[in-house]
């Protein structure tokens, strides 16, 4: 942390300042009693955030738990999207092995979550007043577009601050890479959506799939493309030295 650039603090502490915010003002809307779809939705969320991969050419990873943050802007109150995405996230950032766990870089991606999904709810609820865009898996589309924005944006302007390059050259690279996921997991969560109503097993049967997807994505990228070096973990590592 010493000898992170003043840049990086500064996004650092942007970040973490708005998850306070918009925390707070997920609070102020009123926290609703839990009920079994947020206890399901939480459930599968957390046991699917370690089911991770390693993106090529960096260490960062993604795990399977985006379907279950989409159904969860869809289905639940904010406070408790919120919820799912940083205690999944949080999962998600612990080591699989026994090296210590990066709490600097632990906090960013959990902050970072929480405000994407603050983002894709504000603007989810914005389209859901547009005449145009009536049915929640439209919704589920336009939540997921600006999910993608509010958590890819922040890593690659961290992984730039860092000096790792020019962020939006970062940032094509990082949505090459992660886009297909994204748009399959809002077709996951679609599907989780639209038939929730008819088969109430379905949110359930989602996980056997993101498990399947899991260890196809492993069976894809288990020669990883050395094409990037972009690593969130390797610039917090040596900021940290």
């Amino acid at each position: 942390m010493r000898n992170m650039p003043n840049k990086a603090k500064a996004l650092i502490a942007a970040v973490v300042l708005g998850c306070v915010a918009l925390s707070t003002y997920a609070a102020m809307k009123g926290i609703p009693s839990a009920d079994m779809r947020f206890a399901l939705l939480l459930a599968m969320a957390v046991i699917s955030a370690r089911m991770k991969v390693k993106i090529p050419g960096s260490d960062s990873n993604m795990s399977m738990n985006l379907p279950f943050i989409l159904t969860g802007l869809a289905q639940l109150s904010l406070p408790h999207a919120i919820v799912v995405g940083m205690l999944s996230t949080f999962v998600q950032c612990l080591p699989t092995s026994r090296e210590p766990m990066k709490l600097i870089q632990a906090a960013f991606n959990v902050c970072t979550m929480s405000n994407a999904i603050a983002l894709s709810f504000i603007v989810a609820s914005a389209a859901m007043r547009a005449p145009f865009l009536p049915e929640k898996p439209a919704l589920i589309v336009v939540a997921a577009a600006a999910f993608f924005l509010g958590d890819t944006l922040p890593i690659a302007a961290i992984i730039s601050a860092m000096g790792g390059g020019k962020m939006w050259k970062i940032w094509a690279d990082m949505s090459l890479l992660t886009f297909p996921y994204f748009v399959l997991s809002a077709g996951v969560a679609t599907i989780i959506v639209a038939t929730s109503h008819f088969v109430s097993i379905a949110w359930s049967l989602a996980l056997p799939v993101m498990f399947v997807v899991f260890q196809s994505f492993k069976r894809y990228l288990r020669e990883p493309d050395a094409r990037t070096d972009y690593s969130v973990r390797r610039a917090f590592s040596a900021a940290a030295d």
